[in-house]
């Protein structure tokens, strides 16, 4: 028996995020069983994490990212990404989903996919 079929199946909500967050040192932010659009950067000085969830981004004309700070965590376990990649997307190195600013940053991707649906794929998810 494989382990995951063990478990129950999740029910996803959906969130939109319309406008900047910003999470500040010493402090968290967990998305958890979301299908998320995201319409707004991501400012990180903390701790993120996203699990069991669906993040849509770079989808008409948004350069929708999440940007780390220095000392910042970021974990994502078991999510799917979906890159839109609309609008005239060229090599242009500001257009990434996420970037992290200082090598003590941890970034953790565990059992999850990237998926374009639309326009010429990235090299990478991260800068």
């Amino acid at each position: 028996m494989e382990l995951w079929s063990a478990l129950p199946p999740v029910e996803i909500e959906d969130e939109v995020i319309e406008s900047e967050i910003h999470i500040s040192a010493g402090e968290g932010k967990k998305f958890e069983a979301k299908n998320i659009k995201l319409n707004a950067d991501i400012h990180c000085d903390g701790e993120l994490a996203f699990e069991n969830s669906v993040i849509v981004y770079n989808g008409y004309g948004n350069k929708s990212r999440i940007i780390m700070g220095e000392n910042t965590s970021l974990t994502m376990s078991h999510c799917t990404f979906v890159g839109m990649n609309k609008e005239n997307q060229t090599d242009d190195l500001e257009i990434f989903f996420i970037k992290g600013d200082n090598s003590d940053s941890r970034l953790i991707i565990c059992r999850s996919e990237v998926q374009v649906l639309e326009g010429p794929k990235r090299k990478s998810l991260c800068y």
